[in-house]
């Protein structure tokens, strides 16, 4: 195998590996979007039920915990 076509399909591996991780990141991105969204209306869910109950957000309760 001469030197030109070592280095061809050394540049044809590399192209398909940069192939599958473009993919990748773009199905990672996808899932990081979904887990925000989630997070978002999570977030909002917990502020809202806070805000009926009085209860502030992050607060801690005055209570032993259940070990004592």
């Amino acid at each position: 195998m001469s030197n030109g076509e070592e280095h061809g399909e050394r540049l044809m591996d590399l192209e398909i590996k940069v192939a599958y991780l473009e993919k990748l990141v773009a199905e990672l991105d996808g899932v990081v979007r979904e887990q925000a969204a989630l997070v978002t209306r999570l977030t909002a869910a917990l502020e809202q039920r806070a805000d009926s109950t009085g209860v502030e957000v992050g607060a801690p309760l005055d209570e032993k915990p259940p070990h004592y």
